[in-house]
Formats: C-alpha cells, sequence, structure tokens
C-alpha cells in the first residue's frame, strides 16, 4: 500500500479580500483540495504552501479550469504533463479546449495518436462526424522581451534628467542602451521641448530619432514628500489602436511620477521557426492539423507576423500544417477572439 504524503497548506486572507472575490474559506479550501488530488506530490513544487491573495488568483483560475475540461477523456494524461516549468503552456492547451467544447465540439486531450516521427498532437477534435482534426497548442515565453533591468536604468536617467511631475513615456523600436538613452537626454534642447509640450497639452508626442519616441501627458504638482509615495514597477503590454504594433515594457512609479519605458520591438522570427519545425513532428497521417498559438503572448508588428505565416510557415513545403491560429484570450469584452490563417497548400485543407 502507498504511503500517504500529508500537505499542510497556510491561507493568509481577509475577510475584506474575500467578500470582494465572492469567495468563501471554504471554497479556497475546496480548491486547493481539488489540486492536490489533480496533481498529488507534485502540488508542493508547483504551488505555494503559505497562500496570499495574489495565489487565491491564481489557484481559482486554474481551479476553474480544470474543472471545465474534467470530463474530457485523456484528462488524466493531460494532469501528467504539467510540472512546476509548464504550468502555463498546459494552460493554455485546457483553455484551448474550453474554446472548442464552447463551439460544440467533443475533445479528447492528449490523444493516443502518435505521428510517424514519435510526436503526440495535444487535442483531438470532432464534431458530429462532420470535423474531425487534430490541434497542437502552442504558448510563448515573452519574459525575456521586459528586460527590467535596463528598462529601470532608463527610467531612472529620465527621473534624473527630466524634472516635472507630468508622466513621461518612451516608445523604442530598437533597442537602445541606457548610455545612449543618457547622452540622447542630456540634450537641453530636448528636455526644454519636452517642458514647453508638458506646459501647452494635455497630452503631445515627440518624435527624437527613427527609434525613439517621447510621449507627455499632463499631470498636477505633486505636493507630497517623496518618501512619503509609493514605489512600483508595473509590467504592461501597449498596443497601438491604428498599426496593432504591441510593445512590451514597465510603468516605473517613483516620487509620484511615472516614467515607462517600452520596446523595442521583438523579433519573432526564431521563435516562429521553432514552432513550425516542432509542430511538423505533431502531425497524424490522415487528419487536418491546426496549430493555436497564445495571441496574448505575441508581441510586435502583426504585419510580420502574418508575412512569415502566409509566406513561410502555410506553404508547399509544410504540407501537414492545415492552418495556424493565434486566439487571444484577454480581449476588450472579455471573449476569445481568433485570428486563422489557412495553408492552401496543404493535403489536408481546412477552415476553422
Amino acid at each position: 500500500m502507498a504511503k500517504e504524503k500529508l500537505i499542510n497548506v497556510k491561507i493568509n486572507t481577509t475577510l475584506d479580500y474575500l467578500s470582494n472575490a465572492g469567495l468563501s474559506l471554504e471554497d479556497i479550501k475546496e480548491r486547493i483540495q481539488y489540486l492536490t488530488d489533480c496533481f498529488g506530490t507534485k502540488f508542493p513544487r508547483m504551488f505555494p504552501l503559505n497562500v496570499n491573495n495574489n495565489d487565491i488568483e491564481r489557484i481559482s483560475l486554474i481551479f476553474n479550469c480544470l474543472k471545465r475540461i474534467e470530463a474530457c477523456d485523456g484528462f488524466d494524461r493531460h494532469i501528467i504533463q504539467y510540472d512546476k516549468n509548464n504550468i502555463d503552456d498546459h494552460l493554455f492547451s485546457a483553455n484551448v479546449a474550453i474554446w472548442f467544447l464552447d463551439k460544440g465540439y467533443s475533445v479528447t486531450l492528449e490523444p493516443l495518436l502518435e505521428s510517424l516521427e514519435g510526436g503526440t498532437p495535444d487535442l483531438f477534435i470532432e464534431q458530429d462526424d462532420s470535423a474531425t482534426f487534430v490541434v497542437e497548442c502552442k504558448n510563448i515565453n515573452i519574459s525575456r522581451f521586459f528586460e527590467i533591468e535596463s528598462k529601470q536604468e532608463i527610467a531612472d536617467i529620465i527621473y534624473e534628467k527630466v524634472c516635472t511631475c507630468d508622466q513621461i513615456s518612451l516608445y523604442m523600436t530598437e533597442y537602445t542602451p541606457p548610455s545612449e538613452i543618457s547622452e540622447i537626454f542630456s540634450n537641453p534642447e530636448l528636455i526644454k521641448n519636452i517642458h514647453m509640450n508638458g506646459a501647452r497639452y494635455a497630452q503631445a508626442d515627440i518624435q527624437v530619432n527613427e527609434k525613439l519616441r517621447v510621449n507627455i501627458i499632463r499631470k498636477p504638482p505633486i505636493t507630497a514628500r517623496e518618501d512619503d509615495l509609493p514605489v512600483a514597477n508595473l509590467g504592461a503590454i501597449l498596443e497601438d489602436n491604428s498599426s496593432g504594433l504591441r510593445l512590451p515594457g514597465y510603468a516605473f512609479l517613483k516620487g509620484g511620477r511615472s516614467i515607462g519605458v517600452f520596446g523595442p520591438v521583438p523579433c519573432y522570427k526564431r521563435r516562429w521557426d521553432d514552432k513550425r519545425s516542432k509542430s511538423k513532428k505533431q502531425a497524424i497521417s490522415g487528419y487536418p492539423m491546426i496549430v493555436m498559438v497564445n495571441g496574448d503572448n505575441v508581441l510586435g508588428n502583426p504585419d510580420l507576423h502574418s508575412e512569415y505565416f502566409n509566406n513561410v510557415w502555410l506553404t508547399e513545403s509544410n504540407p501537414q500544417c492545415s492552418g495556424v491560429g493565434l486566439i487571444y484570450f484577454t480581449t476588450k469584452d472579455g471573449a476569445p477572439k481568433l485570428e486563422y490563417f489557412k495553408n492552401n497548400q496543404a493535403t489536408h485543407l481546412f477552415d476553422l
């Protein structure tokens, strides 16, 4: 008989938090119990044993996601795939499965199918015998694009050289090292221009050079002592409403001021090459294959991504892939959005 291992979890929260979240302590205990039942001895490696409010949010998110797919064939095989380093990757697969379920499809997780190259797809999808296909899910780790150390150094330079209460944001289309930023912001004409624009306009842009733009938003005077004001770093992704360009970066709060540093535009070619190459191994003979990519983690220029999909990924040299779907779960209205690219040269033509 296998020896049981006791897992002790401490919950640190407040009644105000529980009330605002619409949860009870019993709800949280139920969710933790469910996840320990799912992951067993992996639980302490995947989740903290001292659970705070942020942890409760993540635990609730994972609980709700897994509950939605637990009735799917292959759920146990799906759970086995998780470890502390790939939680987000498999949660993305789970969310894609939920998206198909919501559209009336039947979903098998980690299907018992093997390609000629030994690969296995993430999902097997069926709908009333009219559509049967396999899905490979690809998440993208974008953490290195944020480069907080370099951006913090740049923010400190602007904080020192531009004495203003106004909000300053710096947008880089190409990497610009802190030493170059320091030289640029040592130009008294630029500093004067920033002050003049802040005084004249509620919001203004200054194009410093071909790779650098400064945005100024007028803010009221700061009357509190600097030491009494919060210091914080807020990671964010900014999306241009007209071009769709998405830049990673941070807003640094210090001394009552906000200084944002965003960019440069990430290059995805090596990532796309890697995802394209690996997905080929998951194609199953006789079935269309769709590759679903986490669109929330696709930054940069959308035109360049479309060009790669249409001219490199979805061509006659890759007939195994019927199409690529960029699926966005973080949207303004909260509803998932799909952008689908069809391979007109595929062995199995397929629209999604």
